[in-house]
């Protein structure tokens, strides 16, 4: 998983719909930053809102480049 980033709003929010508009706009707009920051022809974004495994409920998104492989997927999950 080479350059994995992980992108947590400034704020705690534990789901996608918590997010303000201007903050989801703030989100897509650095999803788009790193896409074209690294000319990542194919990526993989996922948005993590759950507790499960953590102490805190709590929203991340994760972005990876390149196509992912199940096992590379099942690993972030958990």
């Amino acid at each position: 998983m080479n350059n994995h980033l992980l992108l947590i709003p400034n704020k705690h929010v534990e789901l996608t719909k918590d997010l303000t508009i201007q903050e989801y706009s703030e989100m897509k707009e650095a999803e788009s930053f790193l896409s074209n920051y690294y000319k990542w022809v194919d990526y993989f974004s996922l948005i993590r809102q759950t507790n499960w495994w953590k102490s805190i409920r709590h929203l991340h998104y994760h972005y990876l480049p390149g196509k992912l492989p199940s096992s590379d997927l099942e690993k972030i999950l958990k």
